[in-house]
C-alpha cells in the first residue's frame, strides 16, 4: 500500500480596505464631523462592509479623538462564527478655516 504524506499550505493576505481597519475580531475606523456637529450633537448612518447602515448618534460634545463602541458590528471569531467583535469609531473634528 502506498502511503501519501503530502501536504498542502495556503498563504492568506488580508487586503487593507479604505474605510476599516481589522485587529482580530473588531473594526476600526474614523469620522470626522464638523465642529457644529461635534458641538450640538449629530446622528448618521455609516456604511459597513456588507452594505447595511450602523445608527451613530451623539447628543452631547463630541471631542476629537473620543470613541464610540457598537458591540457586535465587527467582524466574526474565526471558531465561532455567531460571535462578532466590535465597531470602533473615532471622532476626527473638521474645524472651519479663518483667514
Amino acid at each position: 500500500a502506498v502511503v501519501s504524506t503530502q501536504s498542502t499550505g495556503f498563504k492568506v493576505k488580508t487586503l487593507r480596505h479604505g474605510i476599516f481597519e481589522r485587529s482580530g475580531d473588531n473594526l476600526y475606523t474614523n469620522v470626522t464631523v464638523s465642529l457644529q456637529e461635534a458641538l450640538v450633537g449629530f446622528e448618521m448612518v455609516l456604511k459597513h462592509l456588507d452594505g447595511h447602515g450602523v445608527p451613530v448618534k451623539r447628543e452631547k460634545v463630541t471631542w476629537p479623538g473620543a470613541t464610540i463602541v457598537k458591540k457586535g458590528e465587527g467582524m466574526p471569531n474565526f471558531d465561532d462564527r455567531n460571535k462578532l467583535g466590535s465597531l470602533f469609531i473615532t471622532f476626527d473634528i473638521k474645524f472651519p478655516r479663518g483667514e
